[in-house]
């Protein structure tokens, strides 16, 4: 098990898939949807990522971001 803060892991992440999803993010770090878009805001509030336009829902359901 990694010991890396979840901030730490989801830039890792982003720096090699810059444009997934929370959902992609989420099975790719094995931590919960809410988890990964509560540190993708904090790290967006903080300036250290940029957010992309959210794409198009793919059906039912809460939409992705």
């Amino acid at each position: 098990m990694d010991t890396k803060p979840s901030a730490e892991l989801i830039t890792q992440n982003l720096e090699q898939n810059q444009h997934a999803s929370a959902l992609e993010l989420s099975r790719a770090l094995k931590l919960t949807v809410q988890d990964i878009r509560y540190n993708l805001r904090q790290l967006q509030s903080q300036e250290k990522i940029t957010a992309y336009s959210q794409r198009p829902a793919q059906g039912r359901g809460r939409p992705t971001t």
